[in-house]
């Protein structure tokens, strides 16, 4: 993965390059009750205005943080 991640790998994943920190890995990450900080939220609410996380993943990524009781950094973001 993290070949591919950084373009070493035989195929191209411009939106992994592009993501720094994807949908999947917040709401594995919430799903352990564990913060998103403020610059990995910053960078997901950049991509949900930017359409890049479906509807399933945000919905997952809201319900996360309700459950988990949102922080102020990723309020903030």
């Amino acid at each position: 993965m993290g070949e591919a991640r950084y373009g070493l790998g035989l195929r191209s994943t411009n939106v992994d390059i592009a993501a720094g920190f994807t949908a999947q890995e917040a709401i594995s990450r919430l799903c352990d009750k564990r913060e998103i900080f403020y610059d990995e939220m910053v960078d997901l609410m950049r991509q949900v205005m930017e359409g890049q996380v479906t509807q399933v993943q945000l919905a997952a990524i809201l319900m996360g943080l309700h459950v988990k009781t949102e922080s102020v950094s990723e309020i903030a973001a």
